[in-house]
């Protein structure tokens, strides 16, 4: 639902939030808030808290789903994704980058444009914990596709779009498993495609 108008908040002492909602919003502010704690600024998700971890990148979309997803958009026609060329099955040295190649196909029966998102997760690693559920490496906008038409659209994931940060601050590039997956707005996804780092 669609909130407008005027709300107070603040903090309880036991960490839960409190809201003060007009009448428009109190529908979705009751069942998006009661069970969240909001004055919690830890971005990783915790059971211990409740919290469900903050951004795109944390956020266990298994304990909470967004009404609005990162990368969301709506389109009149629909589409198909595939990766069509990723970096085969021998592993990347941790340095090397990996170039993709997407396809983005008009399934729908009106033209329509879409933006594309790929994002990367490291599957497999144990440098890290708690890394990221994933993370945006590259994005571009398809042109205008009408009926039927299809476009390839090139994406570069470098090795500092693999990183993660230690808890000193430090990028590393963590040998392991990774996996790639494309969106375009949650109207269309790719199969997710796994690679590792050797």
């Amino acid at each position: 639902m669609f909130c407008a108008g005027v709300y107070q908040s603040g903090c309880r002492d036991d960490g839960l939030m409190f809201i003060s909602c007009s009448t428009i919003c109190r529908n979705w502010c009751t069942s998006c808030i009661a069970n969240v704690n909001f004055c919690s600024v830890d971005l990783i998700l915790s059971t211990a808290t409740g919290n469900p971890g903050r951004t795109y990148k944390f956020l266990d979309t298994s304990v909470i789903s967004p009404v609005w997803p990162f990368g969301h958009g709506l389109s009149y026609t629909s589409f198909a994704l595939e990766v069509v060329q990723g970096p085969g099955p021998s592993a990347l040295a941790p340095g090397e980058a990996s170039q993709w190649v997407v396809s983005i196909s008009n399934t729908g029966n009106v033209p329509g444009g879409i933006a594309v998102i790929c994002y990367v997760s490291a599957t497999n690693q144990t440098v890290i914990p708690d890394p990221p559920h994933r993370w945006v490496f590259d994005f571009a906008r398809a042109p205008v596709l009408h009926p039927g038409e299809h476009v390839l659209l090139p994406f570069t994931l470098t090795a500092r779009g693999r990183a993660l940060t230690d808890r000193s601050g430090q990028w590393v590039v963590p040998t392991g498993g990774y996996t790639v997956q494309c969106e375009a707005g949650g109207v269309a996804a790719t199969t997710p495609y796994r690679f590792s780092v050797a």
